[in-house]
C-alpha cells in the first residue's frame, strides 16, 4: 500500500482531501462541509468521472447538499461526501477498498461513509474490515435506506399535491419517474397503490420491462423525458439535470423526486418559478435515507417505527417551506438553503456561548 492523502483548501469546507493508491489504482476525494451537529455523515459515489476536477465537484456540492439535508431533518450529523473515480462495470478489489478505508481511519471519524452510487452493503462490509467509520451495514441499523428514502420521497409528494391541489390524494395523477433503479421501483410501487398514472424513463431496457409489467407504468423514452406532459415529475437518478436548458421544456407542474442535487445552479431554482413549477427541494424530500443511516449512530434510535416517524416529519417541513417561498415570491429551494443555513448558525452560535 502506498497511501498518499493530500490536504486541499477549498473556502466554507471545514476539511477536504484527495486520496491516491497508485498500488491499486485509487483516486478519491472526500469533502466535509459542516460538523456543527456532529461528524460528517454521507454516502461513498464510485463513478467514472471524466476528470479529477468533475470528482472533485461532486463531492463538494452533494457534501454541501448533505449538511443542509441533515441540519433540515434535525440530525445530529453534519454534512460530508465522498467519490471514487472508478469503472463501476469492473470489481472493487479489497486492496483499493482497504486503502480507502485507511484514509477514512486518517480522517478520525469527522467523516463517516455510507452507501451511494455504486456502493454496495458487501463493499462497505470490506471497508468495515479495516475501519469503524462507516454506517449502514448489513444487520446494523434499519438496514438498507432505499426503502425510508422512497418513503420520504412519497410522502414529499403527497405534501406537493396538498400545496397544489389542497389534498394528498394521487389518484389519476400523471407522474414520471426518471431512474427505476434501488429507490425509484419502490416509490413506483407506492405510488402504484396510490392509484397515480405512472410514466416511467430508465436507460436500462429489461428494467423497464420488468416495471412497467408489474405496475402497468407506461414507457417514455429518456430523449421526451422534458418534453412529456404530466402532473409531477419525479427525477430518481443522478444530479444536476434541471439546467436552463432542460427547464424551458418542462411541462410538468411540479418537479419532486429522490434525486440529490437535481438544479444545475442556484438559479435554475428561479427558472422553475418563472415557468411556475413547484420544485420540492432535494435537501428535504430525500432525507428518509439519511434518516435512516444516521439512525445507526445511536442504538437507541434505530427502531424503524422510531425512523419511520422521523421520516414522514418531511410533510410538514416541506409545507412549511412551500409557503415560505410563497409569500416571499421565490424558489423553494433558496428558501430550503435559507433555513438550513440559519438552522446551523443558531447551532454553532449556542455551542459558542458554552465554550
Amino acid at each position: 500500500m502506498s497511501l498518499h492523502i493530500k490536504k486541499l483548501n477549498i473556502d466554507d469546507f471545514e476539511e477536504v482531501i484527495e486520496i491516491k493508491d497508485s498500488t491499486c489504482g485509487l483516486h478519491a476525494f472526500v469533502a466535509i462541509h459542516d460538523t456543527t451537529f456532529g461528524p460528517s455523515l454521507g454516502g461513498i459515489r464510485f463513478l467514472p468521472y471524466s476528470s479529477e476536477e468533475e470528482a472533485l465537484k461532486d463531492a463538494l456540492r452533494l457534501a454541501k447538499g448533505m449538511s443542509y439535508k441533515s441540519a433540515l431533518a434535525n440530525l445530529k450529523v453534519g454534512g460530508g461526501k465522498s467519490t471514487v473515480i472508478c469503472d463501476p462495470s469492473k470489481p472493487k478489489s479489497k486492496e483499493l477498498l482497504h486503502a480507502y478505508a485507511e484514509a477514512l481511519n486518517y480522517l478520525g471519524g469527522r467523516y463517516i461513509g455510507a452507501e451511494d452510487m455504486n456502493c454496495t452493503l458487501d463493499n462497505l462490509s470490506t471497508l468495515f474490515e479495516r475501519t469503524p467509520h462507516v454506517l449502514g451495514l448489513p444487520g446494523e441499523g434499519t438496514g438498507s435506506p432505499a426503502p425510508f428514502t422512497a418513503r420520504g420521497t412519497f410522502i414529499g409528494i403527497q405534501a406537493t399535491a396538498q400545496h397544489l391541489w389542497g389534498t394528498t390524494s394521487l389518484k389519476g395523477k400523471s407522474i414520471l419517474l426518471q431512474g427505476i433503479g434501488g429507490v425509484g421501483i419502490l416509490l413506483l410501487e407506492h405510488l402504484f397503490w396510490a392509484g397515480a398514472n405512472l410514466y416511467i424513463s430508465d436507460l436500462n431496457a429489461e428494467v423497464l420491462k420488468k416495471a412497467s409489467h408489474e405496475f402497468g407504468a407506461h414507457i417514455v423514452e429518456p430523449e421526451d423525458v422534458y418534453d412529456f406532459e404530466c402532473d409531477i415529475f419525479a427525477p430518481c437518478a443522478q444530479g444536476g439535470i434541471l439546467n436552463s436548458e432542460n427547464i424551458s421544456r418542462l411541462r410538468c407542474k411540479a418537479v419532486a423526486g429522490a434525486a440529490n442535487n437535481q438544479l444545475a445552479s442556484e438559479k435554475d431554482g428561479l427558472k422553475l418559478v418563472e415557468k411556475n413549477i413547484l420544485y420540492a427541494p432535494d435537501c428535504i424530500i430525500n432525507c428518509g435515507g439519511v434518516i435512516s443511516v444516521a439512525s445507526g449512530i445511536n442504538p437507541e434510535d434505530t427502531h424503524p417505527q422510531k425512523v419511520l416517524f422521523h421520516t414522514e416529519k418531511i410533510f410538514d417541513r416541506l409545507l412549511e417551506v412551500y409557503q415560505l417561498a410563497e409569500r416571499q415570491e421565490t424558489c423553494p429551494s433558496l428558501v430550503a438553503d435559507q433555513l438550513a443555513q440559519s438552522l446551523i448558525l443558531h447551532e454553532k452560535e449556542k455551542l459558542n456561548a458554552l465554550v
